[in-house]
Parts: structure tokens; sequence; C-alpha cells
């Protein structure tokens, strides 16, 4: 019985394993290649020992990840968490290019080109919104591009790739009444694995759909993305994204999810996300918080005394 609780619990910690078993092959490994080149043959003594010796090197790395967590202390108070965050719409040039990195590194083929980008950035510098900390470095970004009904229908069809969108091809800010045709390009953090970045990707989900309620939320749109990853695709299928066409029959080789947004389902897919407005200020909606102003008590309590004489004069 006890065998068995140690081995379910060998199973339940399977980080302890994972890394365990990785630092015992590689203490294992050196010696042994170490003989191999120097053509020595080890008795079965030296291999046992040597057996033991990194077998005790593993537990000494890994112990830490064998003790049990009472709490995540470290995923609720993180080193480099602290602070308020941002989403700034539109954004300058130095955080577009941090974001064109990010964006090259996540989806480096079939996307738009950097030089091509900052052409649709000129024309609407909203389709860019870059989630900032405090001190101002890149934390993610997610852009959403208008696209014209001509280019639409190609893309949607798959005759077209999303690196073929030009500036002729998007609407700019002042003329968002005639687009019909939402494209969801991109959402990315730098690490996805670890907590802040974790934290950090839902922020910019909860950020998209406040942006697509402020810049998009009037009438009925249809929003299309293509499933460039694994995790975007899960993504999408979560927010009830349909499959519009298979990746067979399309020449960038991904399938293309599409949703009929209204202001209604935007604000309801709102209500099945946490809020982060108290960490995360949006720059296209700020808040505004009130002024107090001494000055006004004192002008509300002479007009009140002028009443008040007003007032005992005519009776």
């Amino acid at each position: 019985m006890g065998k068995a609780s140690l081995i379910k619990r060998i199973l339940q910690r399977r980080d302890f394993a994972v890394s365990f078993w990785a630092t015992f092959l590689a203490v294992l490994s050196l010696p042994s290649a170490l003989f191999t080149i120097l053509g020595v043959h080890a008795s079965i003594m030296s291999a046992v020992w040597l057996v033991i010796f990194a077998l005790s090197i593993a537990l000494i790395i890994n112990k830490r990840l064998w003790r049990k967590r009472h709490l995540p202390v470290k995923d609720m108070f993180p080193d480099s968490a602290g602070g308020r965050t941002s989403l700034r719409c539109p954004c300058d040039l130095r955080l577009a290019d941090q974001a064109k990195r990010l964006a090259h590194y996540w989806y480096p083929t079939d996307t738009i080109s950097p030089e091509r980008f900052e052409q649709l950035r000129v024309k609407n510098p909203n389709i860019l919104v870059c989630l900032v900390g405090e001190r101002g470095d890149l934390l993610g970004y997610f852009d959403v591009i208008p696209i014209k009904d001509s280019f639409a229908q190609q893309f949607l069809r798959g005759k077209v790739t999303e690196s073929q969108i030009s500036h002729e091809d998007i609407f700019a800010p002042d003329e968002l009444n005639e687009c019909k045709y939402i494209f969801l390009s991109g959402l990315a953090v730098w690490d996805p694995e670890s907590y802040v970045d974790r934290r950090n990707a839902n922020i910019l989900v909860w950020g998209l759909v406040k942006y697509l309620d402020h810049f998009y939320g009037d009438s009925e749109r249809l929003a299309f993305a293509s499933a460039a990853t694994d995790e975007g695709e899960e993504l999408l299928q979560k927010f009830d994204f349909y499959l519009g066409s298979d990746a067979g029959i399309r020449v960038d080789k991904r399938r293309m999810y599409e949703i009929r947004l209204s202001g209604d389902l935007i604000r309801q897919r709102l209500t099945g996300l946490p809020d982060f407005s108290l960490l995360c200020s949006l720059q296209w909606a700020p808040t505004r918080i009130p002024v107090y102003r001494p000055q006004a008590k004192s002008v509300l309590r002479k007009k009140t005394k002028n009443i008040a004489i007003a007032t005992a004069a005519d009776k």
C-alpha cells in the first residue's frame, strides 16, 4: 500500500518526474560519453556507483519540485506583474516595431510584411493595439483590420492570402460605417508559458472584445480569422467562430473561421470574461476620474446663505 501511494504521488507530480529523470540522464550521459571517447571500460561496481551518483544529483537538484505547495504564491504575486497596464491605440512607431518583431516570431510565414503593415497603419492607425507595462515596455498586441468588400470576399474564398492585403484594401478610421468585414489578424504575448504572460493574454482577449464593442459594436459585421496556430484555432472555437473554409481549398493552407458580430453578441461575450478595468486602462476609452474642487463647496455654501437671507427678507 505504501509503495502504491508513493507511485501515485510521483505520477501526480509530473513536473518533478520529468525534471528528475531529465537531470538523471544528463548526469549519467556525461561520464558515459567520456569513457567511450577515452576507450575506458567501467566495471560493474563503477557503473553502480555512477548510477547512485546520478540519482543523488538529480534528487538534490529537483528536491524543491517534490515539496507540495500550499499556495501558488509566485503566481499570485509574481515579481514582474506589478503595476497597471494599458492598451494603447493608436501606437507610436517604437511600439509598432516591437509588435512587428513579436508577430514575426509567432507568425513567420504567410503574414503581412513589416513594411506593408506600416503602410496599413499609416492609413488606419487604429488597426494595432499594444498592451504596455508601466515602464512603456510591450507586453503583447492584437490587430484588427477593416477589409473592403472586394478583397474580403476573395480572402474568404481562399483565393488570396493575408500577406497580400494592401492599404487600398482597408478602410480609414472615418470610413468604418462602410465596413462589413473585419479581419482579426493576430494576438500574441512573449512567453505564454509564464504566469505573467498568461495573465497578459487574458487581458488582451478582454481588451479585444472591448475594442470590438467600441469600434464595431454599432452594427452587424462579419468577423473572420485564419487559424495560424493550434492555440489560435482553439481560441476561435471557444468564442463560437464557425469553420468558413477548410485549409485544403485555400492558397494559404489555413482554416478560415467566421462569426457574425453584433453589438448584443459582443456585449454577451464580454459578460463571460473577467473584468480587467482595474488593472488595465483603455487608451481609446479612458476612464474619467472625478476631480475634487474645494471651491465648489464654498460656492454652494454662499448660494445657500443667500437663499436663506432672501427667504427671511420675504417673511
